[in-house]
């Protein structure tokens, strides 16, 4: 699967779950399980439909980015091991940022919708983050 995957992407092809169903005939949810186990067990991010265009509503890929910059790597690292454009990673890191100090001001939920532009399912994805990483920035529920 992952080879699959990997190929279409270098060919300019990104593949969903659902065309990795029928070409490799497995339920969806199988291969759900499968990337699943892939991110788990490897460092580099599958470049399915799903990851790539931000879809679903907890994609892993900017837990994935996060994780990587918190433990030091440079941006053109994380964008080579996440199959992602250099643009888009320094994208993730500056909205992470952004959460992270309207946290250490004390904004809450709302507040950092507002504040930032961003959409409260994102805000809520980069507030999990900075409290996994930095736990004394903890936020109230």
């Amino acid at each position: 699967m992952a080879r699959l995957v990997k190929s279409a992407y270098q060919q300019g092809g990104i593949l969903s779950g659902a065309e990795l169903s029928v070409l490799l005939n497995r339920l969806l949810s199988t291969i759900g399980r499968y990337i699943k186990k892939y991110h788990e067990t490897n460092k580099d991010i599958l470049p399915t439909k799903g990851m790539m265009l931000d879809q679903g509503s907890k994609p892993t890929h900017k837990g994935s980015i996060i994780n990587l910059y918190e433990q030091g790597y440079p941006e053109v690292d994380i964008a080579r091991i996440t199959n992602h454009s250099i643009e888009s990673v320094g994208r993730y890191i500056k909205n992470y940022k952004n959460v992270k100090l309207l946290m250490e001001k004390g904004f809450n939920l709302i507040e950092m919708v507002r504040i930032s532009g961003m959409g409260r399912s994102t805000i809520i994805q980069y507030r999990d983050l900075v409290e996994l990483y930095h736990k004394e920035l903890g936020s109230e529920r």
